[in-house]
């Protein structure tokens, strides 16, 4: 009968309707949006059904689902090797399915297959060979190799990609910039302002590909800018291949780390620093807004820059009272510093979060961030949205939901 069994899966594999799509529920991990962030880029999640349960439900948030397959790995799969006739049956359903189109496949594979040592080679070879479509492997969940953020491991796939499809890096337009990061950056951006400034006439941004040629287009221009650690990998690569040079400027909101990033991508693209113009600007917004905004208590708890985003209200005036944040860094702690000077203000972690006394903050009157907003019942909820920007607009866009 488990025989019997196996062979349905097997024909209902060949059908497709094996290779399940999302599964309704969320999940924190961000690293299955940034694998479908590329045109005809598939992905197919390999795991036990409990996991798979669990998984990626981003590509269902980002309506990215005709492009991401799951498929189910039994322990008798695991135990037999059996489900590697299944992953060859997968991973050809998906080209066929994208009617040939397929650029690429990643392979993300569990703690289960980690453990048992899979050895997945045959089935990659097989794919590639006949169809010359690439297949990568992705090891995720706690016993994955931890040498590096899996994020940083995507970038190292994207690289691999690219050079499987790269026949020739003759073709190089030398007035074309990449922007390597996790969001699409606005082109009314200080980013987008400083790169026009500076000559270019081309912006690729990996977050706004129309399709895999414009991905292509990453080894033919002439300089990258990498706004988040994702792409730090994917732009060493594209320096050591095609001696692309590349400027790291991540999300910063401490005036003085804003100050250091405009003066270091202005020095990277060789233009004039206009940066003393733009801070009087910022100083003269903060004039125009009305004192008793600067008298309101304030706390601040977002997911990410918690610390960034309260220092920067701090150094503008702002009267802020309790910080939330789910775990402290080394860099934080250094961070947290600046606080030593002020005692009223408390920083909670994630412990506390999980806690439900919410009494000791009937004071706030204005609640910046989730975490804020659902410790502070009392207060005005502030649900700010972080872009990317090198200069005070982020910072701007804040105090203007203040108001």
């Amino acid at each position: 009968m488990e025989e019997l069994k196996k062979d349905d899966d097997l024909k209902r594999i060949r059908e497709k309707s094996v290779l399940k799509r999302a599964i309704h529920k969320d999940s924190c991990n961000e690293v299955i949006d940034l694998a479908l962030k590329i045109p005809d880029i598939h992905v197919l999640v390999l795991g036990p059904e409990s996991c798979l349960r669990v998984l990626y439900f981003r590509a269902f948030r980002k309506e990215l689902l005709d492009r991401f397959y799951m498929l189910n790995v039994t322990n008798i799969d695991l135990i037999t090797n059996s489900h590697m006739e299944s992953l060859k049956s997968a991973l050809e359903s998906i080209v066929l399915d994208s009617n040939y189109t397929s650029k690429g496949i990643i392979v993300y594979i569990s703690c289960s297959d980690i453990v048992m040592g899979t050895d997945f080679t045959s089935g990659i070879q097989y794919i590639e060979e006949k169809y010359k479509v690439p297949v990568k492997i992705f090891q995720r969940g706690p016993l994955s190799k931890r040498r590096m953020l899996p994020k940083e491991r995507l970038s190292n796939i994207f690289a691999e990609i690219l050079e499987f499809h790269n026949k020739s890096s003759n073709d190089l337009n030398k007035r074309a910039v990449n922007i390597l990061g996790e969001e699409r950056i606005s082109k009314d951006s200080s980013l987008y302002k400083i790169i026009n400034k500076s000559g270019y006439d081309k912006i690729n941004d990996f977050c706004n590909l129309n399709d895999f040629e414009d991905f292509m287009k990453f080894f033919r221009s002439n300089i990258n800018i990498v706004t988040h650690k994702f792409g730090i990998n994917l732009a060493k690569n594209l320096e050591k291949k095609y001696n692309i040079p590349y400027c790291f400027i991540p999300q910063k909101y401490i005036l003085d780390d804003l100050k250091i990033n405009y003066l270091k991508l202005s020095e990277f693209l060789a233009v004039k620093d206009d940066f003393e113009n733009i801070e009087k600007g910022f100083k003269k917004y903060l004039m125009s807004i009305p004192e008793d905004i600067f008298h309101k208590r304030l706390a601040v708890g977002l997911k990410d820059n918690s610390l960034e985003i309260a220092i920067s209200l701090l150094q503008c005036g702002f009267d802020v009272r309790a910080v939330f944040i789910e775990n402290i860094s080394m860099e934080q702690f250094e961070k947290i510093k600046s606080f030593e000077n002020t005692n009223e203000i408390k920083i909670y972690t994630n412990s506390f979060l999980k806690e439900k006394n919410n009494n000791e903050f009937k004071h706030i009157e204005i609640a910046i961030g989730e975490y804020a907003i659902n410790k502070c019942p009392n207060a005005k909820p502030v649900n700010y949205k972080e872009s990317y920007d090198i200069s005070f607009e982020n910072i701007k866009n804040l105090i203007g939901d203040l108001i």
